[in-house]
């Protein structure tokens, strides 16, 4: 007898790696039509409980920061611009007062502008605009701005900027010596928004590490990071589960 397989088990074989390659060509097709995945996004629930804002333009306690500039020195609006490697720009991430809705993600250039001045010099700028195109997409004339620049350690961050003086005057050596102290204690406000931002992101993607947020945590703190993404989707379900999760939220560094 030989061992030689029959021609029906060949051709049965071959069928069956027909069907095969059928299926998945058709999986293949099936995937291509498929849209990518959505970004990960955190259940509201975990958000509001951490104290955490995803929004700069939306966060309560930036708009009181732009509250403060404002009422320090006498100004009709704030903005607050963050740099961009990227693009080599500042862009604004949060406004109040005069031609607000229209400067969110503005983007201002270096050179050119006092709040380039402030940014490359860490000096504060008091004059009438230099980059007036903005006034195009704030839909408003800015007679006047004071411009400080946002520094953490050594480095230039950002800046926080007040728009027309009250009174129609400009704003004077006055109004830079008390903007001062000001924009360094709002430095140190961004910057932990900033590293609020980065442990959203972290949670998002399992990324622990952020160079513009200097987030940095031990394998301890990951693991609970790692926890609170998995536990998550089920916040708001369970109040026990909502109390572990605040207990493990109360031992990550903020």
């Amino acid at each position: 007898m030989s061992d030689s397989p029959s021609l029906a088990s060949l051709e049965q074989k071959l069928a069956d790696v027909s069907t095969l390659l059928l299926e998945l060509k058709h999986d293949l097709e099936r995937l291509k039509g498929t849209p990518a995945p959505e970004a990960p996004t955190l259940p509201p629930t975990l958000v509001a409980y951490l104290g955490l804002e995803e929004s700069w333009a939306t966060d309560k306690a930036m708009e009181c920061v732009l509250q403060a500039a404002m009422h320090t020195v006498g100004g009709q609006g704030a903005g607050l611009t963050l740099y961009q490697a990227e693009t080599e720009r500042l862009v604004f991430r949060a406004a109040i007062g005069d031609g607000s809705e229209g400067i969110l993600g503005y983007e201002v250039p270096v050179d050119r502008s006092q709040h380039g001045l402030a940014f490359a010099t860490g000096e504060i700028q008091a004059s009438k605009p230099l980059h007036s195109e903005i006034e195009q997409s704030a839909g408003v004339a800015y007679t006047s701005v004071l411009v400080a620049p946002l520094i953490s350690g050594e480095d230039p961050i950002g800046t926080i900027s007040v728009v027309n003086k009250r009174d129609g005057t400009g704003f004077s050596p006055g109004d830079i010596e008390a903007f001062q102290p000001f924009s360094e204690l709002a430095a140190q406000i961004v910057m932990q928004k900033t590293r609020e931002q980065a442990i959203l992101q972290g949670i998002r993607e399992g990324r622990l590490e952020d160079d513009a947020g200097g987030l940095a945590v031990n394998p301890e703190e990951q693991a609970i990071l790692g926890l609170v993404e998995v536990l998550a989707p089920m916040v708001g379900k369970s109040d026990p589960l909502l109390q572990a999760i605040r207990n493990l939220i109360q031992s990550i560094p903020r």
